[in-house]
């Protein structure tokens, strides 16, 4: 095992995908070099560069609105104007997506917190078989999709674009169950007790019933009675 490629970036690296945003006319100059996106701890997306020599940085996201950390990263053609799109989820539940202007650098189209950290997170054709959908799982157990399908009438044009992704849940999450309310300490004291002698409910509440008082007549004793008494 050997060392190819090594990079040093601004954050711990917490996301890593491949990444594909040469158009035709790159394609037509035979550039050869490959493409990574990272997401990091502190929210900073950038793009490596690597071709057969060496790495070399290329664009950086800066994390301006001070979201939370990268947990996941998605490169595909939401929008299907033939370019590949970025999506990235968060641990605050913000999820994002960049597409890539005249000049190749990323800019955001669409924007959505779910208010949870994002877990995971797939693309593809899940309610429909014709148009793409990011699905994210969040810490409680919610899946919830986006759908780049068009609603009302300008679903017959079959334009998606990523700006008017529409949420659809598709799981509920697990709500958080009430503590129960607080014994009272005898309470609580008493049931551990019996607990810790291998007694059951119904076993306690026998120990605690009064027992019936002790007969005063001792057998095989015999008193002396005065006849003239008698």
């Amino acid at each position: 095992t050997r060392l190819v490629y090594e990079a040093f970036v601004d954050g711990a690296v917490t996301a890593l995908s491949r990444y594909n945003s040469m158009t035709l006319s790159d394609m037509l100059k035979g550039s050869a070099a490959k493409e990574i996106v990272y997401g990091t701890d502190n929210g900073i997306i950038g793009q490596l560069l690597l071709d057969t020599s060496a790495i070399r940085p290329g664009w950086v996201v800066a994390n301006a609105r001070t979201l939370g950390g990268v947990t996941g990263l998605l490169s595909h053609d939401v929008t299907r104007n033939g370019l590949q799109d970025l999506v990235v989820a968060r641990d605050d539940g913000e999820l994002q997506v960049f597409g890539l202007d005249h000049t190749g650098e990323p800019v955001q189209i669409f924007s959505k917190s779910v208010n949870e950290c994002i877990q995971g997170i797939d693309i593809g054709k899940v309610t429909t078989s014709t148009f793409d959908e990011i699905v994210v799982a969040t810490y409680s157990g919610k899946v919830v999709s986006f759908t780049t399908e068009p609603a009302g009438d300008s679903a017959a044009q079959g334009f998606p674009s990523a700006s008017g992704l529409v949420e659809r849940v598709l799981e509920e999450g697990v709500a958080a169950v009430p503590e129960e309310k607080e014994k009272a300490p005898e309470e609580k004291k008493r049931k551990g007790l019996a607990s810790l002698f291998g007694l059951s409910r119904k076993d306690s509440a026998k120990e605690k019933e009064p027992k019936p008082p002790k007969s005063k007549f001792i057998p095989g004793l015999v008193l002396d009675v005065d006849p003239a008494a008698a």
